[in-house]
């Protein structure tokens, strides 16, 4: 941290979701000053849209930043850095985004189906002939995901913000969660959600007391 502090004065970091326990270190250290204190001053952006371009906007914000303040020869030279999910970062430099990884915020994948209660939700079979409701940027995971697994689940798009209504309504048999986020989903929606991780699906790993 000392050692960046001496050539980068300002850091920007786009979030890739909303404000949640993923980042709770970022906040609550920036709200402590802990940056500040080593010479760093900290910048927390909003999730930009639907998501799934975070790693060509990191790149374009740092291109904006060098050509106004003159790179590392300005004043208070600044560094753009982002969170995004594994399954957009990949695709993203093998068409030629100049991003690379240098962290890991968990040591396993969040990502989650959630379903009502009832729904038999416990392994890659479990799916076939589901609606599966999925963010823009995880779509061509959980396409892949259900390839492998011969799964004729449905893969359809949901907005953030409507996928819990599209649940309850029947509109999808199942969505995309975090299940870092799933107990803050249920206080805002009031709804008793059954969820399992996307990854481990097929092991039959899931939680039922959510």
């Amino acid at each position: 941290m000392a050692g960046l502090s001496k050539c980068i004065g300002r850091v920007s970091v786009l979030l890739d979701y909303y404000p949640s326990a993923q980042f709770a270190g970022l906040h609550v250290a920036n709200r402590l000053g802990l940056f500040r204190k080593k010479g760093l001053e900290l910048n927390l952006l909003p999730p930009p849209g639907a998501g799934g371009d975070e790693p060509a906007l990191v790149c374009n914000m740092q291109r904006a930043f060098d050509k106004e303040s003159g790179g590392c020869a300005a004043e208070t030279p600044q560094l753009v850095i982002g969170t995004v999910e594994q399954n957009v970062l990949i695709p993203a430099v093998a068409r030629g985004v100049q991003s690379k990884a240098f962290a890991t915020i968990f040591q396993r994948s969040p990502l989650a189906l959630a379903a009502l209660p009832g729904t038999k939700l416990g392994s890659g079979a479990d799916l076939h002939g589901k609606r599966i409701g999925m963010h823009v940027d995880s779509i061509e995971l959980m396409c892949s995901l259900m390839a492998l697994s011969s799964s004729t689940a449905q893969v359809i798009q949901v907005q953030r913000a409507q996928k819990v209504q599209d649940l309850i309504s029947g509109k999808v048999d199942a969505i995309q969660i975090y299940d870092c986020m799933v107990r803050q989903l249920i206080r805002t929606t009031s709804t008793t959600l059954l969820s399992t991780n996307i990854l481990f699906c097929a092991q039959g790993r899931h939680r039922s007391d959510l």
